[in-house]
């Protein structure tokens, strides 16, 4: 368990760290290479999303290391155990940024990035949302709710997207 200091530090840090990759993606000349940006910011947010599920099911759920901390928060679902801020970053700008910037340019880079991270922060936001915030009788946040709930109180090894049921759909690991 985390200390709610360290467990919110997501939620400052990667909007600043989203705006910090949005400038040098969009501050280019032409509207082809803010064409270019968007795009690529809009693979990267859907990317997440493939990532997303790939961890969850694969990492988390098998890789003992990273499945038994994963099991602390199945067993204690609203207790503040995340990844720590420091180390999402390190891994983001070690694995998805420093080698688009070495095959590309700043531009393409950070577009990339800014795609990835927002998925990120939508992910997070969603799964604190599912775990700590009520909904109504209806909607988008009560049928996540629904969705991940089953993923806790069955054997784990359905519903792994949490900010998107695609990739369960395409996988054939979404429960009813």
């Amino acid at each position: 368990t985390m200390s709610p200091v360290l467990f919110f530090l997501d939620f400052v840090v990667y909007p600043v760290l989203i705006v910090g990759c949005l400038i040098p993606a969009f501050s280019v000349d032409g509207y082809n290479a803010m064409l270019v940006s968007a795009s690529i910011l809009i693979f990267g947010y859907i990317f997440w999303t493939f990532a997303e599920y790939l961890v969850h099911r694969f990492v988390l759920h098998h890789v003992p290391m990273f499945a038994a901390v994963h099991q602390g928060h199945h067993d204690s679902p609203r207790d503040f155990i995340g990844t720590p801020t420091l180390i999402s970053v390190t891994m983001f700008f070690g694995l998805a940024f420093w080698p688009v910037l070495e095959l590309s340019n700043l531009q393409i880079a950070s577009a990339w990035m800014a795609g990835l991270l927002s998925g990120y922060l939508s992910y997070i936001s969603v799964h604190y949302a599912v775990h700590h915030v009520g909904s109504r009788r209806s909607g988008l946040l009560k049928q996540l709710k629904r969705q991940h709930a089953l993923h806790h109180h069955r054997d784990g090894h359905r519903n792994f997207g949490v900010t998107t049921r695609i990739w369960d759909r395409v996988f054939r690991t979404m429960a009813d």
